[in-house]
């Protein structure tokens, strides 16, 4: 009877993560998974963030393109000063962002989105990664 919840609300592909050195550790990581790490900036309070989350990210075509990346959500929702912190060494502003890093956890900096994308934007943007 009804919907369940895992019905009601997709499973994201995405770990969310508050903490700087969490990311980190999980960008360092990917050398073990010997993949693209993805980091979306994100914040609650980010309109653009959460037509990104339902519009983008939930679609069966990106969420196949993107299944073998790292995927992180970095939730700048509280905007501590670490977080503020690690934007500002990065030249951001807040989100919404796409940030993306090689297995040895470094970025690839002609690939950095900031800004909204729709989903044809973003199919055309991660074309130009090669795992």
């Amino acid at each position: 009877r009804g919907v369940s919840v895992s019905e009601a609300a997709p499973t994201s592909l995405f770990a969310k993560i508050t903490a700087v050195t969490e990311l980190e550790r999980r960008i360092d990581n990917a050398e073990s998974l010997q993949s693209v790490t993805m980091v979306d900036l994100y914040a609650d309070w980010c309109a653009s963030c959460k037509v990104m989350d339902r519009a983008v990210f939930q679609d069966s075509d990106v969420i196949s393109q993107i299944k073998d990346f790292n995927t992180l959500k970095f939730d700048v929702t509280a905007n501590t000063d670490e977080q503020a912190a690690w934007l500002s060494a990065r030249n951001l502003f807040g989100p919404p962002g796409l940030l993306f890093f090689d297995s040895r956890g470094n970025e690839i900096k002609p690939l950095r989105v900031v800004g909204e994308l729709d989903k044809q934007q973003f199919l055309a943007h991660i074309h130009k990664i090669s795992l």
